[in-house]
Parts: C-alpha cells; structure tokens; sequence
C-alpha cells in the first residue's frame, strides 16, 4: 500500500527539525572553540604587550638613572605604569668580585650591585642591575640592555650603579638620588686597592645574581678572547658565574691530572729541575750511595723526544747511559727544552727508573761525620718503573700541579732532596705552589709502581713524588697578550630610590 501524502511531509519535517538542531550544536560548539582560544590568544597577546611595555619602561628608567649616577642632575623622578598588577622590587641581590693575582696585599674588589625589578604580574620580570637591564621569562634570561663597561689592553674600566632603596609595590612614582658621599668614598678605595696590585697575570671576575648565566656570556664575549667561563646553578639561591682571563694561551689539565692539553698554538718550555732517585748501604764503616740511572721524554699527541741531557736524541734508538739525568755531578743542573705545538695538542712527560748492569766508584765525600761512597750507572739495564700517563703506563706515578695546589712535603733521608727544597722558591712556606698562569709543574714517583697520589704523605718513604721534578711553561707564539699586567678601573655609583614625599 502506498502511503498518503500527509504521512510523507510528516517525516520530511522531523529530519528538516534534526538538522537544524545539529546545526545549531556546531554552531555553539565553534563558537565556544573560538571563544576559548580567541581568549587564550588575547590573553597571550595581552602578555606580549605587558611586557614590551615593562622594558620599554625599563629602558626610560636606565637612562634617568644615568642621569643621576653619571651626570650634574643628582635627583630625578622615575614613572611606572602600576596597571595591569605591576610593581616595582628593590633588593640588595647581586654582588661582582673582581681577583688580580698581583701580590700578598692584592686584595679582592667587592662590587655590591643592588637591583630594582619591575614585575608583570603572570609575565616576566625585567630589571635593572650594574647598569644594564636583564630580563627573566620562562624561556630563560636575556640581556635588553648591557652595563657600561669595557675591556682593553689588560684593563677593565667599569663605572658601576648601585641601586638602594626600600620601595616595593604598585607605584606610580618614585625619586632616584645619589649618594654622593658614599660614591665618592668607595670610588677612593677601588684605587687605593688598585696601587697594591701590581704585574697581575690574571684577573678573575666572580658575579652572584639570578641573571648569571648571561652576566656570563656578557662577560665572555666582553673581556677577552682568552676568557673562560664556568657556570654553577646547583643552588637557585646563589647563582654564581666566574670568568677568568689570564695572559697568554690557555690550557687545561687533564688524563687523571698527567698531561695538559694546550688550546692553541704555543711555544712550550720544559725545564728539569732535578732528580731524586738511589739506593744506600753501609760500607766499610761509612754508606755507598749508588745514583740510580732516570731519563726523561716529551711526549705531545703520543711522539716522543728525549731532549735531556744533551740532546735531542733519537727517540728510535736505544737508550744509553749518556741520557741519564741522575748522577752525582748531574742531578742538581737544570736543563730547558723549548718547542712548539699546535692548538689542540696534549703535552706529557716520559720518565724511566732504570736497573744498572754496571755501576762505577766516582768518589766520596764526608757527609755528618761519615765517609759517603758514590757509584754512578754506566750501563742501563732494564726499565725498573716506567711512567708515560699518555701511553697508560702508570699514570698514578705523575702529577700535573698548578697555581695554588698544595704539595705534600714529604721528609727523605739518605741525602735525598725532598720536593721543598727541589722545587725552591715554586713553593712557599705553606707548601702551596706559586706560579704564573702559564706554568706547572710535572711530579714523578719512580720507585714505587703502586703509587698513588693520596697515599704521599708525611711519613718518611714512598711514595714522595719527588723523583724527578719537571717545570712546563706555555707562551703564545705571538707573545703575550697584556703588557705590564691586568689593571681595574672602577668607580660605584649608588642611586637611593624612595617613595615620592608628595
């Protein structure tokens, strides 16, 4: 039976209705999607535009503050926006240390930065620190705006402004004056620090702040080519960075502290500065020494040449008797080999304790009331303790020290030199060395072959690490980069920020 046309239009209707009905859901549906991420949108656009206004306002409140930190005008009048949940912060969070190694009465420079921040509420915080302005967002810090300082020619110039005050909150206005007094005071003191500083070899700039990993690349690219620049965020609290420039090439220590690998090209001297190595026994009433036969190599990038005593040898033939830098006449001279490397190059040193099938009478002295006997080696046997760190054969035998490492003295008998009196004047009365930048020094134990550095002592024995002793010292090709020392010239200007009086 075919159905009558009433029936038809009936359904015609509900489907026309349905329609309708979805329509209206996508269309309410797309609408709240606009409406949530339109919002998202203008809330992200909102925030973009807070914060190009907090630097713009940062920018404005930088040069008044170079007004009164550097001009005539000691007072001005700073503008804030305080809408939009913004506030003004002075705290006294930021610190730079600047170190010259330019004698005992070379004290550090404390440079106290105080800091005025201007925060977005949920948005960033730009501040004002050392005379530049910095910016911390959540995809990490930047620099807006650098400080007023330069480097050149070995001297840091750095007319620095501190910033002290006690405002906080949403401010509309506040008064910025110098401190006049305090300013010239400290600025007095910089130079008097300065005239007990002389011939520094290395200036060493500390800054604590929330913006240290910039004030670092800043400083890096700021001061020198020759820079370096470690960063330490371990604690959120204290945020530390600490540049180094020093003259002449870098290097670093390396290979379990036994070698240096030198970062660019360099003339390298090596100097032995003696050896400590023999066996004693009585005899006929007195002690026969017998002076057991070392000898010493460069090794750079594993080829080795052995320059000593006389040399250079060919570090193909067999080795003689002729090279042994241990014998009565011997082994208090000095000898110095100098040679260059390529940028990259690792440097150590090769030393060889040796068997003697042969060893001969050269003579006899009176030594504390007693006839002392002494034998040199004329004909090397075989390798008793063979030190090359570069080639891994005992590298615990050798110790690479610099600037400041501590060297156990360690007491000897038998008439042995112990490292104090080897090394001289290297090494002062605490037992720390003193050398410039550019030097260290190679320490060897050749009788014992399960030396370990912890175990030096200071009981009498081994290991002493003071067998053979070996001074490195590393100069630019193109000589060195400062002239006469590192010098600082600083002056501080301090800005007390306060709530207009009005």
């Amino acid at each position: 039976m075919i159905p009558s046309t009433p029936t038809r239009r009936q359904g015609r209707g509900q489907s026309n209705l349905i329609g309708f009905v979805l329509l209206i859901g996508m269309i309410l549906v797309a609408a709240s999607v606009t409406l949530y991420f339109g919002s998202a949108m203008v809330g992200d656009l909102k925030g973009e535009i807070q914060g190009q206004d907090a630097e713009q306002t940062m920018r404005e409140i930088d040069s008044r503050l170079s007004e009164v930190a550097f001009s005539d005008n000691l007072e001005h009048t700073l503008a804030f926006d305080p809408s939009e949940g913004q506030s003004v912060r002075i705290a006294d969070n930021a610190e730079m240390v600047i170190e010259l190694n330019g004698g005992p009465t070379c004290t550090p420079f404390v440079i106290p930065m105080g800091s005025l921040h201007y925060e977005s509420e949920g948005q960033s915080t730009v501040t004002y620190q050392g005379g530049g302005i910095w910016k911390e967002t959540s995809s990490g810090n930047v620099m807006i705006s650098p400080p007023d300082m330069e480097y050149k020619d070995g001297t840091l110039t750095f007319p620095s402004v501190n910033i002290n005050g006690s405002a906080s909150g949403q401010v509309r206005t506040l008064q910025a004056k110098k401190n006049l007094e305090y300013s010239r005071e400290r600025s007095r003191e910089y130079s008097q620090l300065m005239e007990n500083c002389s011939n520094a070899s290395r200036m060493t700039v500390t800054v604590e702040s929330r913006y240290a990993d910039v004030w670092g690349k800043y400083l890096e690219s700021e001061v020198s080519s020759n820079s370096t620049y470690d960063l330490d965020n371990t604690n959120p609290n204290n945020n530390s960075v600490t540049v180094t420039i020093s003259e002449g090439v870098n290097y670093g220590v390396g290979g379990d502290d036994s070698e240096i690998s030198v970062t660019e090209n360099a003339t390298v001297s090596a100097t032995a500065l003696g050896t400590e190595v023999s066996s004693e026994f009585p005899y006929y009433g007195g002690m026969a020494k017998r002076w057991a036969p070392v000898t010493m190599g460069i090794v750079t990038d594993g080829e080795q040449t052995r320059p000593w005593p006389d040399g250079p040898y060919d570090p193909g033939s067999p080795i003689s008797a002729e090279q042994n830098l241990n014998e009565r006449g011997t082994q208090l001279s000095e000898w110095t080999h100098d040679f260059e490397v390529e940028g990259g190059t690792t440097v150590s040193l090769r030393a060889t304790q040796w068997s003697c099938a042969d060893y001969d009478y050269v003579g006899a002295d009176v030594y504390d009331g007693s006839y002392w006997y002494h034998y040199n080696c004329d004909d090397l046997g075989s390798p008793n303790v063979r030190t090359d760190a570069s080639a891994g054969e005992n590298p615990e035998n050798v110790r690479v020290l610099k600037d400041g490492d501590e060297m156990p003295v360690i007491e000897t008998r038998y008439r042995q030199r112990n490292a104090e009196e080897v090394l001289g004047p290297l090494l002062n009365e605490t037992g720390h060395l003193q050398l410039e930048d550019n030097q260290v020094v190679f320490l060897f134990e050749l009788t014992d072959p399960d030396a370990t550095w912890v175990s030096a002592t200071d009981d009498i024995g081994d290991p002493n690490y003071n067998d053979a002793i070996v001074l490195l010292e590393i100069e630019d090709q193109e000589g060195k980069e400062v002239a006469g020392g590192f010098e600082i010239r600083l002056t501080t200007n301090e800005v007390v920020i306060e709530a207009n009086s009005e």
